[in-house]
């Protein structure tokens, strides 16, 4: 299976479909109109390469969206999948209902870190503040000549790692 560059949606870099026998394309898109023609650019390639086409992404989008470029698709005949458990509050298949403080969390993720000072000023946020120990756990852990900053909801899943260096997610 081959992606294309740009989020598997530009196939103009491909100009050799005929080295293996046994390959498929993989595409990928998110909104727009969900019909067959706005899906014509991927149609063509896979009808010019006589190679199947598979929308490895979908989901990130209305019920009645989905719906629509599902049909869409299979008019196409095209097979899919979806991309479930991406977004928090309902804009996809399977959202999260994000838990109390989360928007401290993204404060502090968007938050600009391009040079040491702004890194310090990050870490001054409230977001820091014995009320962000509710939701989640972080620490600072060393990888190679880097540091990482590791949070993980508590209301989800726990990260670890072992002696070894191993990461493991529950």
């Amino acid at each position: 299976m081959i992606g294309a560059p740009q989020w598997n949606s530009n196939f103009d870099s491909f100009t050799d479909w005929t080295y293996d026998d046994n390959m498929m394309y993989s595409c990928h898109r998110y909104g727009g109109d969900a019909c067959v023609e706005a899906i014509g650019n991927f149609i063509a390639f896979r009808d010019k390469t006589n190679l199947p086409m598979y929308m490895g992404e979908i989901g990130h989008n209305t019920d009645e969206w989905q719906e629509a470029f599902c049909i869409a698709m299979e008019q196409s005949n095209i097979g899919y999948t979806f991309w479930p458990y991406k977004k928090i509050r309902n804009s996809c298949f399977n959202s999260i209902t994000p838990p109390e403080n989360w928007d401290k969390v993204m404060e502090f993720s968007e938050a600009p870190r391009t040079t040491y000072f702004e890194v310090r000023d990050a870490r001054r946020l409230k977001v820091f503040q014995a009320d962000l120990s509710e939701i989640v756990d972080y620490h600072v852990t060393e990888r190679g000549e880097s540091l990482a900053l590791v949070c993980c909801c508590k209301s989800y899943h726990k990260c670890s790692r072992s002696a070894s260096g191993s990461d493991s997610v529950e």
